[in-house]
């Protein structure tokens, strides 16, 4: 289990985590429409990307959204941005329907 969940609502919001603390990151996606949530950016000195994996909403049919988790882990000291977007993997980063950005800092 993540020692920290952070959701759209924590975007732009600073945080500050141990060395060693997992980091799950949770965002509504619904890949059938094309957009899903991308790292575009997070320094890895201090952050370990451990896993990226969409979960279907419970009783959701064909079509139906879920949510996307990106599992951190820190693993040194340092401050770092991680930056997602949601977007057509077709189309550049400017027409991303959505940002999460949130700064991280492991101590």
């Amino acid at each position: 289990m993540p020692d920290f969940t952070l959701t759209e609502e924590d975007s732009g919001k600073p945080t500050q985590v141990p060395v060693g603390a997992r980091v799950n990151i949770c965002l509504q996606e619904n890949p059938t429409t094309g957009y899903r949530w991308s790292l575009r950016h997070f320094k890895s000195e201090s952050l370990a990307l451990e896993s990226d994996e969409y979960e279907s909403a419970t009783g959701s049919g064909i079509g139906g959204g879920g949510i996307r988790h990106f599992l951190f882990v820190a693993k040194a000291a340092g401050t770092t941005t991680i930056i997602l977007k949601n977007m057509r993997a077709w189309e550049p980063e400017e027409q991303a329907a959505k940002t999460f950005s949130v700064e991280i800092t492991v101590e």
